[in-house]
């Protein structure tokens, strides 16, 4: 991304002053405008998202005492809290060389898509060090390569398909919210996938949804039968296993997934 349309002046001061504060710290590399405020799409509630990126991550923390020790006395900072009802200063701090991270059978999506294309692809730099972050996001533009893809795709099959699995029998024990959560899972894992599969990254799993199915993707089909998928009416019955089953002829359709188990 290229521009961005911050919803105050408060937004746009505090983010200049931000910069200008810290842009000499030789630890950081590059300074990042992320979330709805890179996107043109905040409000004045809205939170002013800024991601450091850092030489060596493991300074993190220290460091991150010391910004908000500084931040917290600015003029601007009062003024950003002003604004709105979470109108304050959300910071993250990363390398930007990012890595699939560790995950469980009932953690949901990991992040490492959803990392990358928030850093390297719907961020505007506000301030970059002789090329540092143009330089680290190569390794992940315009998408990382064809076999860690493949890897990825066949860990996000094995999660998506577990979670389904266990709806059926869920519902017969009785366990209908633990089935509905399953379900919810599954649905933010198939989205994972398709954002692979296209070799296209996701903004969030649960965030912008109709955004990114209908403007990122151009599937305004999928964004209505997920809406249609959860206007559930009873959960105490049979609802959730023929959505499960629902989704997963989606996945066969739009993912070629396949469950042999």
């Amino acid at each position: 991304m290229t521009s961005n349309t911050y919803p105050t002046e408060n937004h746009s001061r505090a983010a200049s002053k931000f910069v200008e504060l810290f842009s000499s710290e030789k630890r950081i590399v590059a300074i990042l405008l992320v979330g709805s405020c890179a996107r043109g799409s905040a409000s004045p509630d809205s939170c002013l998202d800024i991601t450091v990126m850092m030489d060596d991550e493991r300074d993190a923390d220290v460091f991150a005492k010391h910004v908000e020790s500084i931040w917290n006395t600015t003029e601007e900072s009062s003024g950003l809290q002003r604004t709105g009802r979470f109108s304050n200063l959300d910071l993250n701090f990363t390398d930007g060389k990012f890595r699939p991270g560790k995950r469980g059978w009932t953690s949901g999506p990991d992040s490492f898509e959803i990392e990358v294309g928030n850093t390297y692809v719907y961020s505007v730099p506000l301030f970059d060090r002789d090329g540092a972050f143009e330089e680290r996001g190569r390794a992940f533009l315009p998408y990382y390569g064809d076999e860690l893809r493949k890897e990825r795709l066949a860990d996000i099959e094995k999660y998506f398909y577990n979670n389904l699995d266990h709806i059926p029998l869920y519902v017969r024990r009785g366990l209908h919210f633990q089935s509905l959560e399953r379900l919810i899972n599954a649905s933010r894992e198939y989205l994972q996938a398709l954002f692979v599969y296209s070799r296209i990254y996701p903004i969030s799993y649960d965030k912008w949804i109709r955004f990114q199915l209908v403007d990122i993707l151009k599937r305004s089909d999928i964004y209505s039968e997920l809406v249609e998928m959860f206007q559930i009416k009873r959960i105490e019955s049979n609802e959730l296993i023929d959505e499960s089953a629902r989704l997963r002829d989606m996945a066969e359709r739009d993912l070629g997934f396949s469950d042999f188990g």
